[in-house]
């Protein structure tokens, strides 16, 4: 992402090694008590993992950034605020699959990533407008049931890391609907219907194999 536009600098990290309760208990220590709580909740290994791998990449990106003295705090939705006497920072987490990723940003930001497993067509209808969903069924030969596949499933799981990201940008979460926001794949930008969220632009990253990474800056 240009620096017009904000600087945007990704960590990416596998979840699998955290299954290793030696590993894990290391990263525990390093976490704030929030961090802690949201890791002590989690019953599965796998969820565990993922809690404890988001919140070391958060406390890691900020101290590879330069922030030596800093506090991070979560809004009511879950959206992470970095208290810090140096330049204003902005996180956003993500997890799925065996990976976790952190995006950090001098403007706010939202990431996410997104493992590639089958949607049901019926989702069109809560994603687009009744318009966009017309044209991508009629795009990829899709009826009103049945399971996505191929290009269109490709298609619809980038927009949704875009969407996603775009929403944990602004903190409203998924309130704000789907089917609000118009993505435009070409020019790169996110605009929301309401009023709630401005425009945006966004980049999608090389991921590993099977995923879908997407992270959202704020326009001026």
């Amino acid at each position: 992402m240009s620096e017009a536009s904000g600087r945007v600098s990704l960590y990416l990290a596998d979840i699998r090694p955290l299954y290793d309760p030696v590993l894990a208990g290391k990263v525990y220590e390093r976490l704030d008590d929030v961090r802690k709580k949201k890791a002590d909740l989690c019953r599965k290994p796998e969820a565990r993992a993922a809690s404890l791998a988001v919140g070391f990449l958060a406390r890691y990106s900020l101290e590879d950034a330069g922030y030596a003295d800093f506090r991070i705090l979560y809004e009511p939705g879950g959206r992470p605020m970095v208290e810090t006497d140096g330049p204003p920072v902005f996180l956003s987490l993500s997890h799925s699959g065996d990976y976790a990723v952190c995006a950090v940003s001098q403007r706010p930001v939202g990431v996410d990533l997104q493992k590639r497993q089958s949607v049901k067509a019926g989702v069109l209808r809560l994603f687009y407008s009744e318009r966009q969903a017309g044209l991508f069924r009629k795009r990829y030969g899709i009826g009103e049931s049945g399971i996505m596949e191929g290009e269109a499933l490709d298609r619809f799981l980038r927009e949704w890391t875009v969407k996603e990201s775009y929403m944990k940008m602004t903190g409203k979460g998924m309130k704000m609907g789907f089917a609000d926001l118009f993505v435009d794949m070409e020019k790169k930008t996110v605009v929301f219907a309401g009023k709630e969220g401005g425009p945006a632009v966004f980049r999608e990253y090389d991921a590993p194999d099977g995923y879908f990474l997407s992270a959202c800056t704020a326009v001026n």
